[in-house]
């Protein structure tokens, strides 16, 4: 093993001086053997000049710094040389104090790292750019990946270690970074004086190291929020609290105050005020403002305004509640009281439809396969439950499939069956309306006509009048509509109305929308579609319409709008059905009913000549109300008032009825309603009907009608008017006879 000795050791003068008990005599001979040449002292004067002169320009230059004076002569250079000296050995002591304690020599610092914890970069901006005091802060997480490197040349990685070490140097805790050094220098004097002094410094560092991983991994997780958001904050704040500078001498601690870990939910911010400070709604904002671009997270303010210490406190705000959900499916439950009928389950709870109100009427309204005939089994049920006599009426063949034949139970599918049905709906509401003030009323049932696809009804209702009975004007059907809208909620005859989309052509006026009161959709709402259900001034609700029997509710002029999840009642609505009372047997017979009086027929008849819809009349011969049937009914005599009873008419009225226009409507058409199609112009174009486009056959009847040439009639149904190919190939035959030019007179 190669020994390194100094080379005074090796020196046997001096070797020969420190074994003799005269070493101090010794020591000076030495000296002066050793004393330099001629050579050696003009080196070190050369050095001594330029020291001189080195000091004394960093002195002129400190002085001129302080504002000092400079003497002449020879007393400034030597005030000069002074203040350089001063300067230079207040550094050197400086660059020795930073190099023990692990600050950086020189500069400013380039993380926030203390003696004892590490820490993150930090950025020095321009004032005013990023923060009040020019500092940002990059949270590298320094920290981890010191505590990281270091355990890499704990485990003998020392290339990745020392790789990593070095470029986190400055985040590395001051301890750490003076003990490297330190031990650095250990280790040269080790080399120097031997390697036993080598190893001993080696296993010192692998210890020191150690300890300081230790003590930063379990003091280093606390973050340090305070110094990293405080003086951003400090500064807006001296501007919001209008802080003099006398205010500013107490310092920042003394008017604020932040946890050192801001996203705890326990961290608090609190902010002392001046006296002087209104706190009013304006400033309170500006404060909040304030808090919420300087700090993280959100923020509740807690005012204490009042004493001689005011303050406000900052809480984190507490995570919003989890947005209620409501089920995807639920359950239908009967409703003990008649008038308000269950519908599903809005995030209030139960919704029911209250049919007590001005407007006792309700619809939903939805498209193909969103649910709609399935919400309208709900008022079917509750209806019969409480011995209602149900009518229900659409124009598809398999709606109603769930409950048709059961007791209490019509279904119209045909546009003559239904006109004929709600005929005899009509007279019979004339009819109780009219026992109103007497006991027989208390024995009534109640009646409901649910109508299904009210567009369909209303278009096929329509070509069985223009084109069946070759009638023209506006179908009386359309009227009484609106008269049991009306008038029905005295009778307790309800309608429950089930359509694509409420809008104001269907109805044909906004007054016979508006009686009806309850909304609901079923599906996905367009704008317009919000529009003509709830108006356009209703504030639209967000709700997941693709749900299967997710939709919304409303009343007709409320703002109260909810998202409800409809009750589904489709594979139980049989056997709730079997459950309820069966119903007169004149209703499963087809009958009319029993408290239609020859005065309640006449009456309804002079009002709205309803006499020939009725069943037996004479637009109805061949027609029936008698529907599919597989369930009992009750025999005997239903409740009736004693008028019926003792007129002996009642057959008269049930089985035939006796028209006041016989003779005028001989030659009706008595056949089923027509299966005739029909087709809007659009649709006659796009089948070839019409030999032309679209915006062409539009243009010329637009000409047409400013002309005053003759249009086919057609029928309108929801704004759309819809012709018969014969119609419309007659008035295109015509119209291309017209443009012809005529033949020129023969000479």
């Amino acid at each position: 093993m190669i020994r390194v000795t100094a080379p005074w050791v090796a020196d046997p003068s001096f070797a020969a001086m420190a074994s003799d008990s005269g070493f101090e005599v010794r020591m000076v001979d030495w000296l002066t053997g050793h004393r330099p040449d001629a050579s050696q002292l003009q080196i070190g004067l050369i050095a001594g000049l330029a020291a001189i002169s080195v000091l004394c320009g960093l002195g002129y230059r400190r002085m001129a710094e302080k504002g000092k004076k400079e003497r002449p002569g020879v007393n400034g250079a030597f005030d000069a040389l002074g203040e350089g000296t001063a300067a230079a050995v207040g550094a050197l002591g400086l660059v020795v104090w930073r190099f023990c304690v692990g600050e950086p020599m020189w500069g400013e610092a380039k993380t926030d790292a203390t003696f004892l914890g590490p820490g993150d970069s930090v950025t020095r901006a321009p004032m005013n750019e990023d923060s009040p005091t020019g500092e940002t802060f990059e949270n590298k997480d320094a920290p981890r990946r010191f505590r990281l490197a270091a355990l890499l040349l704990l485990r003998g990685r020392s290339v990745g270690g020392a790789d990593l070490l070095t470029r986190t140097w400055h985040s590395w805790p001051g301890a750490v970074r003076a003990s490297v050094r330190l031990s650095a220098v250990a280790v040269a004097v080790g080399f120097w004086l031997g390697p036993l002094w080598t190893v001993a410094c080696f296993a010192g560092i692998q210890l020191i190291v150690l300890v300081v991983i230790v003590a930063s991994h379990r003091g280093g997780r606390g973050r340090k929020d305070a110094r990293r958001y405080g003086p951003g904050l400090w500064g807006a704040l001296i501007q919001v609290l209008r802080l003099s500078a006398e205010d500013q001498k107490r310092g920042r601690n003394h008017w604020m105050s932040l946890s050192d870990d801001l996203s705890s939910d326990r961290a608090r911010v609190v902010i002392r005020l001046p006296l002087f400070w209104l706190g009013s709604e304006k400033e309170r904002a500006v404060l909040a403002h304030v808090v919420h671009s300087r700090l993280p997270g959100q923020w509740v303010a807690a005012y204490a305004q009042r004493g001689r210490d005011p303050y406000v406190e900052f809480t984190p705000r507490p995570p919003a509640p989890p947005e209620p959900e409501l089920p995807t499916l639920v359950e239908w439950i009967r409703s003990d009281d008649p008038a308000r009928v269950y519908v599903g389950e809005t995030f209030q709870g139960p919704r029911y439809v209250d049919t007590e109100t001005e407007t006792p009427h309700w619809g939903i309204s939805g498209g193909t396969g969103d649910g709609k005939t399935t919400v309208l089994l709900l008022p079917v049920v509750h209806g019969r439950q409480h011995g209602a006599l149900v009518d229900c009426i659409t124009m598809k063949a398999a709606a109603f499939k769930d409950i048709e034949g059961e007791s209490g139970i019509r279904v119209h599918k045909s546009g003559r069956q239904a006109v004929a049905a709600m005929a005899e709906f009509y007279v019979s509401m004339k009819a109780a309306e009219s026992l109103q003030g007497t006991p027989e009323v208390e024995r009534l049932p109640g009646r409901i006509l649910v109508i299904d696809e009210f567009a369909s009804f209303v278009k096929s209702a329509k070509i069985w009048w223009r084109y069946g009975l070759q009638a023209k004007g506006m179908p009386p059907f359309e009227a009484w509509f609106h008269m049991i809208l009306m008038q029905g909620r005295s009778a307790n005859h309800k309608i429950v109305v089930g359509a694509h989309t409420f809008t104001r052509e269907l109805f044909g006026d906004t007054e016979t929308r508006d009686l009806v009161g309850t909304k609901g959709i079923v599906g996905p709402a367009s704008n317009p579609k919000w529009g003509v259900t709830y108006g356009l001034d209703a504030p639209r609700v967000a709700y997941k319409h693709e749900i299967k029997g997710r939709g919304v509710i409303g009343v007709t002029g409320s703002q109260a709008i909810e998202e409800i999840q409809y009750a589904y009642i489709t594979p139980y609505a049989r056997e709730y059905l079997r459950q309820c009372a069966a119903a007169p047997s004149w209703h499963a017979a087809g009958e009319m009913a029993p408290w239609i009086t020859p005065e309640a027929l006449k009456e309804a008849e002079d009002e709205l000549a309803i006499a020939d819809f009725l069943p037996g009349g004479a637009f109805m011969r061949g027609a029936t109300l008698v529907t599919k049937t597989n369930t009992r009914a009750v025999q005997g005599p239903a409740p009736r008032s004693e008028r019926v009873a003792s007129n002996g008419k009642v057959a008269d009225v049930t089985g035939g009825v006796t028209t006041y226009h016989d003779a005028y409507h001989q030659q009706a058409d008595q056949s089923e309603e027509t299966k005739l199609p029909v087709f809007s112009l659009k649709e006659a174009c796009e089948t070839g009907i019409l030999p032309v486009r679209y915006d062409a056959a539009r243009q010329r009847m637009t000409r047409a009608r400013k002309a005053g040439q003759d249009l086919p009639e057609g029928i309108t149904v929801g704004g759309a008017t819809y012709y018969t190919a014969k119609e419309l190939v007659q008035w295109w035959t015509l119209m291309e006879t017209l443009k012809r030019p005529s033949p020129a007179p023969s000479m």
